[in-house]
């Protein structure tokens, strides 16, 4: 297959602008590191970041733990056991309210 020009020009556009970017990202983390030396890790940072890409090596470094979201069935017995948990306190604290 053959790409037509524009379209050439349009992918070749986005690619410098990404490795612009990348680059930059990674240039600023390596002067916070007080680093005069771009690591492939301040790269990979960025791809975490940015596109939410892990690389393989570098994953495990900078993922931050993220909390699984609970299921509409896992929320609705949350629920219930919350009401099963008030109703005898409140039957409770109003039987002590009458008997006084």
């Amino acid at each position: 297959f053959k790409l037509q020009p524009e379209l050439a020009d349009e992918l070749m556009e986005l690619t410098d602008n990404f490795v612009t970017e990348a680059v930059e990202f990674g240039c600023a983390l390596a002067a916070r590191r007080s680093s005069k030396v771009l690591r492939t890790s301040d790269l990979a940072m960025y791809m975490q970041r940015t596109y939410h890409l892990h690389i393989p090596g570098f994953s495990k470094e900078y993922t931050p733990y993220r909390r699984p979201v609970a299921s509409d069935l896992h929320k609705a017995r949350s629920v219930a056991v919350r009401k099963a948990q008030l109703q005898p306190q409140q039957s409770g604290a109003a039987g002590a309210q009458g008997a006084s």
